[in-house]
């Protein structure tokens, strides 16, 4: 439910930057989704909801023995 009120908002907020309305210029994009509140700030994420990605530590090229490089 709240991925296609996402859905919906955004289709709105691309018709008002194509059609040129300065409050949506002002907005530039719309982050509601990623951060699981609707456009009125309301919380509307569920428990499955994620926005953090837990990466594994980089391995930097210099670092690596001189056999792997």
């Amino acid at each position: 439910m709240a991925m296609n009120l996402a859905r919906s908002e955004r289709t709105k907020f691309s018709a008002a930057i194509d059609l040129g309305d300065p409050l949506a210029n002002e907005q530039k994009w719309q982050k509601n989704y990623l951060v699981g509140t609707s456009p009125s700030g309301k919380s509307v994420a569920d428990e499955k909801h994620r926005v953090k990605r837990n990466l594994k530590a980089p391995i930097w090229a210099d670092k690596l023995p001189a056999s792997e490089n």
